[in-house]
């Protein structure tokens, strides 16, 4: 996929940070591009700007990042070159191996679902995690498309005793997520969290998704919820 040339440049380049390195391959050359993630110890965000400078220069064949230990690409990887249809290649620093991600091959039952209130929606998504990947299964909350004013303290008065607030700075993998859209005071969409300030969640009136906590974002987040067995 990748010449011994690159392989040798883009693990040069790795060994060079702590942090995950980004850039793009483009008709077998190496761009190096400046990661803007505000956790690139753990992800990257490639610099919009590096990527519109080497998309004048000829077509873009592929994405390239590193990992200081983890050999496999996050959802979170897999979904943004799923997004751009672009080949990945990933380098891991600890083994010192290469792995490959094709957009084709990808395939994730959270995400890309359409928006039906009450059907896929943000409750609807977790609740199928929690069911699915920790056999723990909540309670259906009946809701209109306007549940939120009609009755604001829904979620808080249909919750199970079973959760309990944490704040965000203390969030585990699997948590839920509380976001206050309207910062009223009362949760208005919830999201589960995957670790490293990365969320799957299904916004309103869009697919489900996986992205990033953003600082912004972080603003809207009142509190966390760990289930309690």
């Amino acid at each position: 996929m990748i010449t011994a040339q690159i392989k040798h440049q883009i693990k040069q380049l790795a060994h060079q940070t702590n942090n995950e390195i980004c850039g793009i391959l483009s008709n077998n050359n190496l761009f190096p591009c400046k990661n803007i993630s505000n956790n690139p110890a753990h992800h990257f965000v490639l610099s919009p700007t590096d990527y519109l400078k080497v998309s004048y220069k000829g077509k873009i064949d592929g994405i390239y990042h590193s990992h200081p230990q983890n050999p496999e690409f996050s959802e979170l990887d897999k979904i943004n070159l799923y997004n751009q249809k672009l080949k990945g290649i990933m380098y891991c620093k600890d083994d010192d191996s290469f792995h490959y991600f094709l957009p084709e091959s990808y395939n994730n039952k959270y995400v890309g679902r359409e928006f039906k209130i009450g059907v896929n929606d943000c409750l609807t998504l977790v609740s199928d995690y929690y069911k699915n990947e920790l056999n723990i299964i909540l309670p259906k909350i009946e809701r209109e498309d306007d549940w939120y004013k009609k009755n604001p303290n829904l979620l808080n008065e249909s919750l199970p005793p079973n959760f309990k607030k944490i704040p965000l700075e203390k969030a585990e993998k699997g948590n839920v997520i509380v976001f206050d859209m309207l910062q009223n005071g009362m949760p208005h969409h919830f999201g589960v969290y995957l670790g490293h300030d990365i969320l799957l969640h299904h916004p309103r009136h869009k697919l489900s998704t996986i992205e990033i906590i953003t600082d912004e974002r972080k603003k809207r987040i009142p509190y966390v919820l760990k289930w309690n067995n």
